[in-house]
């Protein structure tokens, strides 16, 4: 009798879930993918990759094309994940980010940013000094001519 009981118990164990969290992975595990924190950047501007999707603890290369130039290398969390913020390319264009894992788990993924340049905003600085000269030059031609006025006048007795 004892024997069936303890059968019966560990069956309901199994039935009600109690002890089964350990088995929660998702099956098939998604697929590899890399984002951007933006996918229109400035010249030069801080940009966000986050990879997900790669195994954990594996070391993620971040690659920028179409040189390959490598922007970094970072470890992927618990949960897969791995970010890298950098600075985007200096020259306007479209440009593919690429983030790969080599053994354990070899996984590779993409994504594409577009790189412009920003306009023109505010004044020059440059110009200020011009236009600031200029201002003087014409202030002062204004004060001597004051002065010439002044001294031709007659005095009056």
């Amino acid at each position: 009798m004892k024997k069936v009981l303890a059968v019966l118990g560990i069956g309901l164990t199994g039935f009600l879930g109690v002890g089964a969290s350990a088995v929660s992975a998702d099956y098939p595990p998604a697929a590899p993918q890399v984002t951007a924190s933006s996918s229109v950047v400035a010249s030069k501007g801080p940009v966000t990759y986050t990879a997900s999707g790669f195994c954990a603890g594996t070391t993620v290369t971040f690659k920028i094309s179409p040189n390959g130039f490598v922007l970094g290398t970072v470890v992927a969390d618990a949960g897969g994940k791995a970010s890298l913020t950098v600075n985007a390319p200096v020259n306007k264009g479209t440009y593919t980010v690429t983030a790969t894992a080599a053994s354990p788990c070899v996984a590779s993924a993409s994504t594409t940013i577009t790189v412009r340049t920003l306009p023109a905003t505010g004044s020059d600085v440059a110009s200020l000094g011009v236009q600031g000269g200029v201002f003087a030059v014409i202030a002062g031609g204004v004060l001597v001519g004051l002065a010439a006025l002044r001294r031709r006048r007659p005095a009056l007795a």
